[in-house]
């Protein structure tokens, strides 16, 4: 992987691009939900900031650890599989969706792990950077997320389990 180091002249790849596309794609879905009033306002951005927040990990990856091999082009098509999987039910009402959602989100927090192994195997001076802001704090919200995505949760409990959830990772980065 890259130094951490930013470098001069870097360009965007192919894979940083589609992955945005699909992102994007998912934040579509969730306005037509929206505009068509299977969701309310509230629940929108707590959708929106759901995918966000996965978005948001693998960009800043991207930016201070990208390299265009193919560990990591395996890794950005498994990140883009888990957001084409969460965008399936974005049709349906909050309970449907969120659920869905917040599983996938889950699941992506934990194979986002994956690259930052990577790091914190071969950049010596970022380990603990890399284990306390990236490798512990994934965890977490994959276990969160997976928690939350769980039955008991149900309505507002759900709701409020995703909010806590999003608090957690704005506090932590």
């Amino acid at each position: 992987p890259s130094k951490g180091i930013p470098e001069a002249g870097r360009k965007v790849s192919w894979s940083e691009l589609f992955f945005d596309l699909v992102f994007v794609t998912n934040v579509a879905r969730i306005g037509d939900n929206f505009q068509e009033g299977r969701v309310t306002a509230f629940e929108f951005i707590i959708l929106y900031r759901v995918l966000y927040n996965c978005w948001w990990s693998t960009t800043l990856f991207s930016g201070r650890f990208f390299s265009d091999d193919l560990a990591n082009k395996i890794q950005m098509g498994l990140s883009m599989f888990i957001l084409i999987v969460a965008g399936l039910r974005l049709d349906r009402d909050f309970d449907s969706c969120s659920r869905h959602v917040t599983l996938c989100a889950g699941l992506y927090y934990f194979a986002e792990c994956l690259p930052y192994f990577r790091v914190y195997r071969h950049i010596a001076y970022a380990r603990s950077h890399v284990l306390i802001h990236f490798l512990i704090k994934n965890v977490v919200q994959g276990v969160f997320h997976l928690i939350v995505a769980a039955p008991l949760f149900q309505g507002r409990a759900l709701f409020v389990g995703l909010a806590v959830c999003i608090v957690v990772d704005i506090v932590w980065s």
